[in-house]
């Protein structure tokens, strides 16, 4: 009987020493998931200058993930460099051409934009998509 109770504790103390490590490491990974979420939903609708298309911006992170991975696996100091090059280095885009140039469709000359191309394809934003629409400058009249 005895022997099956020191089993027993030294399989709960392996356990233990198992399960601290992982429930931190599952919490981390969730809190990065819902951090991520909850920061792409607070992102407002933005209009494209390039394109015209009117949505949420996604955000693009240049260099090549396949690269960092092989410096972080052959050199630790160029490993670090990249990734924080990487991080930095982060901007909002248009989702379809990937261009930088992306304005609120809130301020003046993002309303105007989106009206000159409504003109031209005679389509209105999605409401889904660019709440409050028109915005606020234009449905006040004042001028662009």
């Amino acid at each position: 009987m005895e022997t099956a109770l020191m089993s027993i504790n030294f399989y709960w103390s392996m356990l233990k020493d198992l399960l601290i490590p992982l429930l931190v490491v599952a919490a981390l990974i969730v809190g990065l998931i819902l951090n991520r979420t909850l920061r792409e939903r607070s992102i407002p609708a933005h209009v494209c200058k390039s394109c015209g298309i009117v949505g949420r911006p996604e955000e693009v992170t240049p260099g090549s993930l396949i690269m960092e991975i092989g410096l972080w696996l052959t050199f630790l100091i160029p490993g670090i460099c990249y990734s924080i090059y990487r991080f930095a280095s982060k901007y909002l885009a248009c989702p379809a051409c990937k261009n930088r140039e992306i304005i609120p469709v809130d301020s003046p000359i993002g309303a105007r934009i989106i009206a000159e191309s409504s003109l031209n394809n005679s389509k209105t934003p999605d409401p889904n998509v660019v709440p409050n629409w028109p915005p606020k400058a234009v449905r006040e009249g004042s001028p662009q």
